[in-house]
């Protein structure tokens, strides 16, 4: 039995806070048949892609201060 995984991220550029952030992440894993739960799955490759995309982004900010007493 052996697997691969694959991760690609696309960048791009937000203008609010002018940063590049992640927009798109597509993941891919492979395997071979093997045993799960007990059960033997069809054999040959399996494969599952995951596709996930980001937009909208939040800026959050704090503040924090330190007194210091005598």
């Amino acid at each position: 039995m052996g697997s691969s995984a694959t991760v690609d991220v696309t960048f791009a550029r937000d203008t609010r806070p002018g940063l590049w952030l992640p927009a798109k992440t597509i993941e891919r894993h492979v395997g071979t048949a093997g045993r799960s739960a007990g059960r033997l799955r069809a054999a040959g490759l399996h494969t599952v892609t995951a596709t996930a995309t980001c937009s909208d982004f939040k800026r959050f900010e704090t503040a924090t201060s330190v007194v210091i007493e005598k």
